[in-house]
């Protein structure tokens, strides 16, 4: 294993940056020091200045210090540290670790199986190719999944996450967090806070948390859970199961033969299309069945809008 330092004699060397934007949304427009790797496998340590790593082939350990510094992993398995500074990071091909460390940073696992801490700042990850793991850490981050199945968790603050293709998970943490399944069979965790989650394409399972949600399933036949607080639930398209949670809930079924609970609570139901099953809880509910054959599970309290006689099916509970 080689080590380098980047004061070391004939190894690192001024270069404009000119060169070195084809990962970057923006160069940095000054004169960095640029570390080279080697094809074996190596340590890389940087300073307090800006610096430019490539790593280079091997399973590398990338350590950037001070600075705002960019790091690119290229081949093989990586260990990539931003350290303090506003860092850009890209793992390259291979099954990487990045961590972006203090400020507000960019993380890009590129190919592999990756795993990304964000850590203190506002930072962005994307997990490009693979089955990755991306952790937000602390402050208002945005996390993107991209191909393949990936883990999400966005941490303390107001984050976004996107699980993008594949069967993801995605956790918001703490804070007023969106969630974003995308295409495929996800589930969505909004944890604390009045979160958004969309589970998008796919068969989905979204669970609220504590705080006043929003919960949307959007295509296929869905499972959504509003948990506790006064939360509002959307089913969508497709044969879709929706549960209302403690607190006074709000829940539509869409389109589909749809299932509602309402939970807890003084509970608002809407089935709209198709022929559903509403039930309101405990509390006085209102449920309007809306288009279809639809039945109401009801007790004395529950008010229904639109029983049609000889149609509709009231079931009576004690």
């Amino acid at each position: 294993m080689a080590e380098y330092n980047a004061g070391d004699e004939g190894y690192d060397k001024e270069h404009d940056t000119d060169d070195y934007d084809d990962h970057d949304d923006h160069h940095p427009g000054a004169k960095y020091k640029v570390i080279y790797g080697t094809k074996y496998d190596d340590n890389l340590h940087g300073t307090y200045k800006d610096e430019i790593f490539f790593a280079g082939k091997g399973n590398d350990k990338v350590y950037g210090y001070g600075g705002d510094d960019i790091l690119f992993g290229q081949k093989g398995n990586d260990y990539l540290s931003g350290g303090n500074g506003y860092d850009k990071i890209y793992g390259g091909k291979g099954d990487d670790y990045l961590d972006g460390g203090n400020g507000d940073d960019k993380l890009s696992g590129d190919e592999g199986y990756d795993n990304l801490f964000g850590g203190k700042g506002d930072d962005n990850l994307s997990g490009g190719k693979g089955d990755d793991k991306l952790y937000g850490g602390d402050g208002r981050d945005e996390l993107h999944g991209g191909k393949g199945d990936d883990n999400l968790w966005g941490g303390d603050g107001k984050d976004k996450l996107y699980g993008g293709d594949g069967r993801d998970e995605l956790r918001g943490g703490n804070g007023d967090d969106d969630l974003s399944g995308g295409d495929g069979k996800d589930k969505l965790w909004g944890n604390d806070g009045q979160d958004t989650l969309s589970g998008g394409n796919g068969d989905d399972n979204l669970w609220g948390g504590d705080g006043k949600d929003s919960l949307y399933g959007n295509d296929g036949d869905d499972y959504l859970d509003g948990g506790n607080g006064e939360d509002y639930l959307s089913g969508g398209d497709g044969k879709d199961t929706l549960y209302g949670g403690d607190g006074r809930d709000s829940l539509y079924g869409g389109n589909g033969r749809d299932s509602l609970y309402g939970g807890d609570g003084k509970d608002v139901l809407y089935g709209n299309d198709g022929d559903d099953h509403l039930r309101g809880g405990k509390g006085a509910d209102t449920l309007t069945g809306g288009d279809g054959k639809d039945t109401f599970y009801v007790d004395k309290w529950d008010t229904v809008t639109d029983y049609k006689y000889g149609y509709d099916v009231i079931v009576e509970i004690a």
